[in-house]
């Protein structure tokens, strides 16, 4: 329904978005915006290039499974394109010593990598934009806490 008047659409059975299942290295295309990016079966370290900015972009990257040693890294394509936020790293080494929940946060002012490294399964990290940035925020789970970057991490 669509009421010009009031300036709003409404959608009686919502709008419905498959999750998008990705196992490797891929740039992701606005047109996946707004879709849960599932990763699973990993075989090695991959890299999620987010795609040009453009203003109410975002992505929902959620682990749902973790098999082998490998690391996620999600990157804007630019850098001049950089991270705002954190994320909160719960320590899946608890009782080690260390700190057990800690936010790890960018530099928002050039940090345009984030990497998770050996990241367990139930950790997800959201990115928005704003046409010119990306806001991140998330939980992520392992024994390393996730690091922002200029650089890749891998």
């Amino acid at each position: 329904n669509i009421d010009a008047g009031n300036s709003y659409c409404k959608f009686d059975q919502g709008i419905r978005k498959s999750p998008n299942v990705k196992a490797a290295t891929v740039t992701l295309t606005q047109q996946e915006s707004g879709r849960a990016i599932i990763i699973k079966n990993k075989s090695a370290d991959a890299t999620y290039t987010l795609p040009a900015v453009a203003v109410g972009l975002n992505y929902k990257f959620m682990i749902v499974e973790k098999t082998g040693a490998y690391d996620i890294e999600i990157k804007s394509p630019s850098a001049t394109n950089f991270f705002f936020g954190g994320v909160t790293h719960l320590d899946t080494n608890a009782g080690s010593g260390g700190d057990e929940i800690v936010t790890v946060v960018s530099d928002n002012d050039s940090n345009d990598f984030l990497t998770l490294t050996l990241v367990e399964a139930g950790s997800m990290v959201e990115m928005y934009c704003d046409g010119t940035n990306w806001f991140v925020t998330g939980h992520v789970a392992s024994e390393t806490a996730p690091s922002f970057g200029d650089a890749s991490g891998l």
